[in-house]
């Protein structure tokens, strides 16, 4: 039975070929590196001053005009919604690959992500009256 007054063994996993106190890198990532089966990785990388909307699940968690070089990930299995203010001020990386362009500079768009797709729905028309 363990000390309960002892912290938990902190030694990390032996590594194939090699031992933990080899002082070779172990064979394992932390959990946030990791990809998860059924998980979208979508990275975001402001070029110039974009407004950034993100819904999960048809819920808006993220809103904000994002500045150049600043950045976000957002991970979920279910479907991830990004609506855009500047569409050519934005850098996306679905799944570590790149999504290419969305839109031109200063037009509106929104993209969905699911289950390893994504697709830029149609521009919004201006409504007239």
């Amino acid at each position: 039975m363990a000390d309960p007054g002892k912290p938990p063994d902190a030694t990390p996993p032996k590594t194939p070929g090699g031992s933990a106190s080899s002082g070779t890198a172990p064979a394992w990532a932390p959990k946030s590196q990791l990809p998860l089966a059924g998980v979208a990785r979508i990275d975001l990388r402001a070029t110039e001053p974009t407004w950034v909307g993100v819904y999960l699940d048809e819920k808006l968690t993220f809103a904000k005009v994002m500045e150049p070089a600043e950045s976000k990930t957002i991970e979920s299995s279910g479907k991830i919604r990004i609506r855009l203010g500047n569409a050519g001020g934005i850098e996306i990386t679905a799944n570590g690959k790149p999504v290419g362009v969305v839109g031109r500079k200063g037009e509106a768009r929104t993209v969905e992500f699911k289950t390893g797709s994504f697709r830029i729905l149609p521009a919004d028309k201006p409504k007239t009256e």
